[in-house]
């Protein structure tokens, strides 16, 4: 166990004499910002031989000037009253000796508290409770599932950040709990031998080989997120131990239903990226040529929203903007892109809240946070999964998402779904494929959506020392290739 103190919060001294720095910056830049950050990361993890619980803090503090000769910034990790002079001392030394002088510091506007709700705070709780919930995590997903499944894990990771915004007239605190809790099934099976594809002879048998699940919950929110359901666990270990069809894994172009982890998987690494006015401004991406032009069906509509509650979200962005939903793609239209305030104004885009920074060390940047794709909104329509199987004559259901990536320049992708069940006459064969690969141009396979669902998930990517994102996204029917594993 790696146990300390609760984390330190943002005390009323530092705000005091970072107002008084903003005030003396903005007299000697054309605007002058602070941010400080001030994080508790804890992992908490529980498999059969071990217990770990993880807690370590990190701050940083950063502060920007603008001149008309650009942007400077200064960086620190030192908090205390000297280190932050420190820090402006570097920022005046780095800025052009002729920026413009004005007379007198700007005023700042009343201070502005958010946090998001926490039914169990981890500052409130002795350490050791956070593991005690993981444990009990755990006992519940010992009973899902057979004997064949060989390994059990359960974790929670949980990002407790407190962060400070001075400048633009701004002077707001927002306290985030991103908090992600899962139990990870694991079974081994002797992989089946796979017939090849035209007239080569068959492959060997391959090795035995793991088929893992995990069910995940996460969001803006206490430690209550190890609460993952029974029938979650259930049917993790179940898609653990599924059997595969001892034959090459379909090829061609069919109808596809991609379930919300596969299609969340490829909004968030192969749609989003292309979709920032950092990207665009850098040049080579074939997005920036369709502002304005149809790059989907009418049922596509995506949106950025980090005022949603999702794991991704927040109060308002690293540059001070606040959070307000971004729509990237209206009704099939690409409407719009991600900003933070120097791409908005080089690409003159409307300013989106989506600067972000991953480290002191790294510059803002347009980044998405919590990605939205509108589902059905007609419960009553019979959109659910089982009505999009239906609809399909021959072609597959694709489960997971194992990997996704794109050529921005191109904006072709590829992505490997973890399973794949075929579809006949509106019907489950039975047959399942492993590994299938899912391969395509984005604005044809979103312009071959004919079908949403009206219900959806919600789907966590990075925390820790990665920026934390997620996306809300239905069952999808759609037409594209398939080239096996």
């Amino acid at each position: 166990l790696a146990l300390s103190g609760p984390s330190p919060a943002i005390t009323a001294a530092q705000r005091a004499q970072l107002r008084a720095l903003v005030k003396r910056l903005t007299s000697r830049f054309t605007s002058a910002s602070a941010l400080l950050r001030i994080c508790q990361h804890s992992l908490a993890w529980v498999d059969a031989h071990e217990r770990i619980l993880d807690r370590h803090h990190s701050a940083a503090l950063v502060l920007t000037g603008i001149t008309e000769r650009g942007l400077v910034e200064s960086a620190s990790a030192d908090l205390s009253p000297a280190g932050i002079l420190r820090a402006e001392a570097r920022l005046v030394a780095r800025a052009d000796a002729r920026a413009p002088t004005r007379p007198g510091g700007r005023e700042l506007g009343i201070p502005r508290e958010l946090a998001s709700a926490a039914a169990l705070d981890p500052r409130a709780l002795d350490p050791r409770a956070h593991l005690e919930a993981v444990e009990r995590l755990y006992r519940r997903a010992e009973q899902a599932g057979t004997s064949r499944v060989v390994y059990r894990a359960a974790y929670s990771l949980c990002d407790d950040e407190d962060t400070l915004f001075i400048g633009a007239g701004r002077d707001w605190s927002q306290r985030l709990l991103r908090t992600r809790a899962g139990a990870l099934f694991v079974a081994s099976a002797s992989a089946p031998q796979r017939a090849a594809v035209g007239a080569l002879s068959p492959l060997p048998p391959a090795g035995p080989t793991l088929r893992y699940q995990a069910a995940e919950r996460a969001g803006l929110m206490g430690l209550e997120a190890a609460a993952i359901e029974p029938a979650q666990l259930a049917r993790a270990a179940d898609r653990a131990l599924t059997l595969f069809a001892p034959t090459a894994p379909p090829v061609g172009a069919f109808d596809i239903v991609l379930d919300p982890y596969l299609a969340a998987g490829i909004v968030y690494h192969c749609v989003a990226p292309a979709l920032t006015a950092a990207g665009w401004r850098r040049g080579g991406v074939r997005a920036a040529a369709l502002r304005g032009e149809r790059v989907g069906a009418p049922q596509v509509t995506l949106t950025d929203d980090p005022s949603a509650g999702g794991y991704g979200g927040y109060f308002f962005d690293d540059e001070g903007a606040s959070a307000v939903p971004t729509r990237l793609i209206d009704a099939g239209i690409l409407t719009g892109a991600l900003t933070d305030r120097d791409s908005a104004r080089a690409m003159t885009l409307p300013r989106t809240p989506s600067a972000r920074r991953e480290s002191l060390a790294t510059p803002a940047g347009p980044v998405a946070s919590h990605l939205v794709w509108q589902p059905n909104p007609n419960p009553t329509a019979g959109a659910g999964a089982g009505a999009l199987i239906g609809a399909v004559e021959r072609g597959y259901f694709l489960e997971g998402c194992a990997s996704a990536r794109a050529d921005l320049r191109s904006w072709s992708f590829i992505a490997r779904a973890r399973r794949a069940y075929e579809i006949r006459r509106g019907t489950l064969t039975g047959a399942v494929y492993a590994d299938v690969v899912i391969t395509g141009d984005i604005p044809a396979l979103l312009g071959a959506v004919r079908g949403l669902s009206s219900d959806t998930e919600r789907i966590a990517y990075g925390g820790g020392d990665r920026l934390a994102a997620s996306v809300d996204s239905p069952f999808v029917l759609t037409h594209a290739e398939l080239i096996g594993a």
